[in-house]
């Protein structure tokens, strides 16, 4: 058994899938998976968003639901994607009169 290495982007809940194949003569082959789900918190403090987009967004629509991807600015250097629930990200908005942040859809 060896270590696997967790990505270094990697936060929130992260999926491990192992899958093997075993064989036996030409015609005896089959393969084994598991998975697991683990929780990475990166010991480095969170320094800032910032939302990756490629121009300016304009919200011109009343009502329109938009996904936001935001990516965290963490203090080793590593930038992370830390929009969703997997990350275990949730946000407010400062003025729900302009901007509401709805609960996730699942």
């Amino acid at each position: 058994m060896g270590a696997l290495r967790v990505p270094d982007d990697a936060i929130g809940r992260v999926r491990l899938l192992a899958v093997g194949e075993a064989t036996r003569g030409r015609l005896g082959a089959w393969e084994e998976f598991d998975e697991l789900t683990m929780h990475v918190e990166p010991a480095a403090p969170l320094l800032g968003i910032e939302f990756e987009v490629e121009k300016a967004w304009r919200l011109e629509t009343l009502g329109k639901v938009v996904e936001l991807p935001v990516v965290g600015q963490v203090a080793d250097g590593v930038v992370r994607r830390i929009g969703g629930v997997s990350a275990g990200a949730t946000y407010r908005s400062s003025n729900e009169a302009a901007l509401q942040v709805l609960p996730p859809r699942g």
